[in-house]
Order: C-alpha cells, then structure tokens, then sequence
C-alpha cells in the first residue's frame, strides 16, 4: 500500500504470470485473530467475481475508506472457486481525516408545504412537481459562507445519520463531494412521519489547489402535516422563474448501512488519473 491518507489508499500489484488472482480490502478487524488459512477460508465464502484480476494491476486506489479505521488488503491466486496459491495480506490504518479552519456552515430548513395542496392550487407546476405528490416541500437554505471559505457543498439523505460515530464525517464528505451540489434547493421532498438528514460543510483550497472541507454541519427533518404552511404562503413566483423551469428528481443519496451490518464483500479500487 501507498499514499494512504483519510479516505483512500493506493495499491499497486505486480505479478510474473497472467494466472487468476482476487485482490480487495475489508475492514481488518474481523480478520484480525486469524490465521492464513482461515481468512482465505472466509473470503471463499463471497463472491469473489468482481475481485478478479490478471496481469499487473498498478497505481489503483481504494476511494471508500473510513478515516481513522484499519483495513486489510488481500491478494491471492484463485480460480474456479478455489485458491491457487498462499495468501498475501497487509493490514493498514487511514490517516485522520485534514478539517480546513473554517466556521461550519449554518443550515436553514423550512417553510414546509403539502405538495397536494400546491398543485391543488398550481396545477401548472404538475409536471415539476412529479415526484412530490403525497409529499412535503421544503426550503433548504444556508447561511452566510464562513470567512475563509471559498464555497459549500450538501447533500441530504432520506434516514437519520445523525451519529457521528456511525455515520463518521469522512463518508458524509464522500457523498458530498460525489452527490451534493453547491447552492440552496427548491425541489427537496419530504416523506412525512420520516427522518431526513441535511448534511453541509464549507471548503477551501490548500497550497496544492485541493479542495479541503471545514466541520460537516448536520439537521434532522422529520415532517408532519402539522408541519406545513398555509398554500396561501408558498412562494409561487420562485417556482415560476427560468432557473428552476425544469422536472427535478429528488435529491437522494445512498450511505449504506453501517459496518457492522454490511454484507462481508471485498472493496475493489479503480485507476488513478
């Protein structure tokens, strides 16, 4: 392994045939108290297929990784199901994950509308309002970018990942910086009676250029229909400008379940660019 930093690390494999070989990483801790013979055992448990390789497989880098956490990485021959050769493993621990000095940025929920009760009142807004039916609207806003800050990225996911210990802020960041988007959003749909997370964090630059996030903001929603205000109120003409005159999915994105819950497969890496 090399170049391994908060939430990814590189690999590189060499080899002197072009037999079959797996290779991937996991999460070290249940391979810990094991002996060779008893991890390979585990591992051909799974299905490998994805995992499989041949020739030289250089400079390829595991993107997914938790800060703070130790890992394994494996390699061995294998074909038809079976082990070709003896297990190769090193076991390795990210670093802390580098937190820019900057405020956190300051979220901002609500008001919430009844989407029925909208196109009630706008039928117009049918076809961009799609996938709210049944739902509640909400506003989510930001405060002012913190000094220091260049910009901020969110994302919101349709469950509780309130806990920090669960939900570290590396794999939030992860999903920000794959799924979020970088200004205030006005198709976000709500399941009542549901919880929702809004997850937020201000960045800079570092003397490289790379993008370097402050502390990860959270929020909870969970709405009801006591919840929502009068149609009367719903801001009608934002809906109506040019910038948002387009159909807009719902902003979802998919963390997982946490560790201990995960089916045990092998993390696989892609090429660096």
């Amino acid at each position: 392994m090399f170049d391994v930093e908060d939430t990814q690390a590189s690999i590189s494999i060499y080899t002197t045939n072009d037999d079959p070989y797996v290779y991937g990483a996991a999460l070290a801790e249940p391979y810990k108290n094991l002996t060779d013979e008893e991890i390979l055992a585990k591992l051909l448990e799974m299905d490998l297929s994805g995992n499989v390789r041949k020739g030289d497989f250089v400079n390829q880098t595991f993107w997914n990784l938790v800060d703070e956490t130790e890992y394994v990485v494996f390699v061995f021959g294998y074909e038809a199901g079976a082990a070709t050769t003896a297990l190769v493993k090193e076991f390795f621990t990210t670093e802390s994950l580098e937190v820019a000095d900057i405020d956190p940025i300051e979220i901002i929920t609500g008001p919430f509308y009844d989407v029925d009760d909208v196109l009630a009142e706008y039928p117009e807004l049918s076809e961009d309002f799609y996938y709210g039916y049944g739902r509640a609207l909400g506003m989510i806003n930001f405060g002012d970018i913190p000094e220091g800050a260049d910009g901020f990225m969110w994302a919101m996911q349709y469950k509780n990942v309130m806990d920090e210990e669960t939900y570290r802020d590396s794999q939030l960041l992860q999903l920000i910086g794959t799924f979020g988007i970088g200004e205030e959003y006005l198709y976000n749909w709500f399941n009542y009676g549901e919880d929702h997370t809004i997850f937020a964090a201000a960045f800079t630059f570092d003397e490289k250029g790379n993008q370097i996030y402050g502390p990860v903001s959270r929020v909870l929603v969970n709405v009801t229909k006591d919840d929502v205000s009068p149609v009367s109120e719903f801001p009608i003409n934002l809906y109506r400008a040019p910038a948002y005159a387009a159909s807009s999915e719902p902003l979802m994105v998919s963390l997982g379940r946490p560790a201990e819950e995960e089916p045990e497969t092998l993390m696989t890496a892609r090429q660096v660019k």
